[in-house]
């Protein structure tokens, strides 16, 4: 038969705290010693920019609403542009397929005149806010945009015509 053995209970460990707190406040001291506050974190005087009230591109006069409306198949179906400060609306219908490079010619054009009026009126160049379609092709929108950004004269050198080219938000 095999001998019994009686477990003793074991023994009570002692933590020795005092090497534990001697390497705590060794950590603490390097970390406070090597950190540098970057000089922004520690600034506390805040510099905020002045309050800017430009309005917004949905706000101005003279902007210019560019609608570009696609077919089932993703190609440009209508182009389609206006502004507030000229009553009248311009379009181009696409009878399927691709559009003409005359069609973003009158774009270009159109665009040009507002410029000149805005100029002759002492007044800041228009701004051109894009509506397009999801279905739209790339470069119909490319098209378009080159088309209001700059225009060549009768010597072959380009002229710009519009600094802010906007995108509506999309419609929900």
């Amino acid at each position: 038969m095999a001998e019994r053995r009686s477990v003793a209970a074991p023994e009570k460990v002692d933590v020795q705290m005092t090497p534990l707190i001697d390497i705590v406040f060794q950590l603490m001291a390097f970390f406070l010693m090597t950190f540098k506050v970057a000089a922004v974190e520690g600034d506390f005087r805040l510099k905020l920019p002045a309050a800017d009230r430009t309005p917004s591109l949905h706000e101005r006069p003279d902007v210019i609403d560019l609608r570009l409306r696609a077919d089932p198949a993703g190609n440009l179906a209508e182009l389609r542009y206006a502004s507030d400060a000229q009553a009248g609306a311009s379009s181009d219908a696409q009878a399927g397929g691709k559009p003409s490079a005359a069609s973003f010619r009158r774009l270009s054009e159109f665009v040009a005149r507002r410029v000149a009026q805005a100029h002759a009126a002492g007044q800041a160049e228009p701004a051109v806010l894009i509506h397009a379609d999801d279905l739209l092709c790339y470069e119909y929108v490319l098209d378009a945009v080159a088309a209001v950004s700059a225009t060549t004269d009768a010597d072959g050198n380009y002229r710009r015509l519009v600094k802010q080219v906007s995108f509506a938000p999309r419609a929900k």
